[in-house]
């Protein structure tokens, strides 16, 4: 049920993506030739194949999207129902991703064709993020098919990642299942994150999202966290506004905006218990969730008297409305008094 303290938290939150948002540079895949091709300029909206400066995202519905030419892009993002291809014929190509590479849950990153002599080459420079299907077997017969040349890099996964071959040029901690290298592989040794105990599936919507960090993660940059979220639409609240964030934090929420509902998966150890510090009162703040769900009376304040009895909400289809549970993954608008320390902790 929205209450008042919805309706003007709702409507101050218009207020400010209508005054405040600028529209992202990103490239969607539309396919608009009916010739699936990449470096096609008609098949991107808006006009023009993506270049360095670009994102590239990888709608679904409208067919594959196939590398087969030498295609430098910014970033890659390949939702639920995507699927960017690799044809193995294509010697001597190579597509350059000098971010990231995210691969969401039901989007597909492949091969296609019978090998060249040499096949093409994927250079990246960020950091791979997979929660769908990622398989290269075949790319780069001869030579590298998948070359990480960045420094500090990741690979984070829910499922094994299979590769032709490969070569990096630092050490690579892959968060997950290991990878498989079906050929060579060239670099420091891999390092693999065993410490992780469990993952959290974070459901969200078209639109915008109330979200959090329920768990203690290796790399808490917005991009990896919420990889379907538009580049620069997570924004965390803070002295009365609203501001874009690109590192987020445990115990604070964030709004995060998708362009369709999609999942993530957070990879982590369990976060048990936060406190965050409220250096003003009169205001509202955003809250994050502990891993596990935890009744809305196991928000406590010192003093005590520093919550708004009934000030505090969650955001779910599309509407306010005053939860009774602090659930893993999602965030929460809430009223304080005057100065405090918050603290949630399992009761």
């Amino acid at each position: 049920m929205r209450t008042q303290f919805g309706k003007r938290i709702f409507c101050f939150f218009i207020i400010f993506c209508t005054v405040t948002i600028s529209h992202s540079e990103i490239k969607h895949w539309a396919n608009n030739s009916g010739n699936s091709n990449f470096g096609t300029d008609t098949n991107w909206v808006p006009f023009g194949a993506p270049t360095a400066a670009d994102t590239a995202f990888v709608d679904s519905g409208k067919g594959y999207c196939a590398v087969g030419a030498n295609n430098s892009v910014a970033r890659v993002i390949i939702p639920y129902g995507g699927r960017l291809v690799v044809r193995k014929s294509d010697n001597g190509k190579s597509l350059t991703i000098l971010g990231d590479i995210i691969v969401e849950s039901g989007g597909t990153f492949n091969t296609a064709g019978s090998p060249g002599a040499n096949g093409p080459v994927i250079y990246i420079t960020g950091n791979i993020v997979n929660y769908g299907v990622w398989d290269l077997r075949g790319v780069g017969i001869a030579n590298a098919g998948v070359v990480m040349n960045g420094i500090g890099q990741s690979i984070t996964s829910n499922s094994g990642l299979f590769f032709q071959n490969m070569v990096t040029i630092d050490t690579v901690m892959v968060i997950g299942p290991s990878i498989t290298v079906n050929g060579n592989y060239s670099g420091p040794p891999i390092s693999y994150n065993n410490s992780i105990d469990s993952t959290t599936v974070v459901q969200l919507q078209s639109g915008w999202n109330l979200v959090s960090v329920d768990r203690i993660l290796s790399d808490y940059r917005s991009s990896m966290i919420f990889p379907s979220a538009m580049p620069g639409r997570v924004y965390g609240f803070a002295n009365g506004a609203l501001s874009s964030r690109d590192t987020l934090e445990n115990g604070k929420g964030y709004w995060a905006y998708c362009f369709s509902n999609d999942s993530t998966v957070l990879h982590g150890d369990s976060l048990n218990t936060y406190t965050i510090t409220v250096t003003s009162g009169n205001e509202w703040i955003l809250i994050g969730s502990l891993t596990q769900s935890v009744p809305v009376t196991s928000l406590q304040s010192s003093p005590p008297s520093a919550i708004l009895a009934g000030s505090i909400f969650s955001y779910t289809n599309n509407d306010y409305v005053s939860p009774t549970l602090i659930e893993p993954g999602k965030g929460y608008w809430m009223f304080v008094t005057q100065p405090c320390i918050i603290s949630v902790t399992p009761q």
